[in-house]
């Protein structure tokens, strides 16, 4: 399930999405960032992943949407290409 709390969506600072070399496959990642020390990391692989990056522009109104962004991020193959996503304006 999403998560929900309005309290943890209103300290997201920034998201980025990235591509990791998994070796034989590319994982996509992102980043969520509190502040410059508190952060985690998603990917496609864990439970939950494709509700949560469809809920994010509901919760986060800016962030760009999965199909804004995810051709951006799997190409090319092999490549980080690390894309912000999401940036709280003051």
């Amino acid at each position: 399930k999403p998560i929900t709390e309005k309290a943890v969506w209103e300290g997201i600072k920034f998201i980025h999405a990235y591509k990791r070399d998994a070796f034989a496959i590319d994982l996509i990642c992102l980043w969520l960032e509190k502040d410059i020390e508190t952060g985690f990391e998603i990917n496609e692989s864990m439970k939950g992943w494709h509700e949560l990056v469809g809920a994010l522009p509901h919760y986060l109104p800016e962030c760009k949407g999965f199909n804004e962004w995810f051709k951006e991020i799997a190409l090319p193959p092999f490549e980080e290409n690390l894309t912000q996503i999401y940036k709280r304006e003051n």
